[in-house]
């Protein structure tokens, strides 16, 4: 089961209009993030114009995390978390930091608001 939560702009992430996070503003945040690197995961595909940052320390075990800007959103996708889950305090910090910075909201796919 995977979960996904979001860093928006917009009352709705899943709507493909209103204000989006752009990739500039996107590749900032990054670059000032010394756990974050830009990468691509071992499975995109082709053509996906999705842009992914790795938090490669994420786990003591040298584990990775993948965050996306993807329709204007940054989101994250937490495969094997069950739906109400708790969500790790250092991966909420994450996107608490990136909705600061983009003046943005953290709301799940079952629209929770953190």
């Amino acid at each position: 089961m995977s979960y996904y939560i979001y860093v928006t702009r917009k009352d709705d992430p899943l709507d493909e209009t209103g204000p989006e996070i752009t990739r500039a503003e996107w590749e900032a945040i990054v670059a000032a993030d010394p756990d974050l690197t830009l990468a691509d995961p071992p499975n995109k595909k082709a053509g996906d114009p999705t842009v992914y940052a790795m938090w490669a320390d994420y786990y003591a075990d040298g584990g990775e995390i993948w965050f996306e800007l993807d329709w204007g959103n940054i989101c994250i996708n937490l495969h094997g978390w069950a739906i109400g889950e708790k969500i790790d305090p250092a991966i909420l910090f994450k996107l608490r930091r990136f909705a600061a910075k983009t003046g943005g909201q953290i709301i799940s796919e079952l629209d929770e608001r953190f």
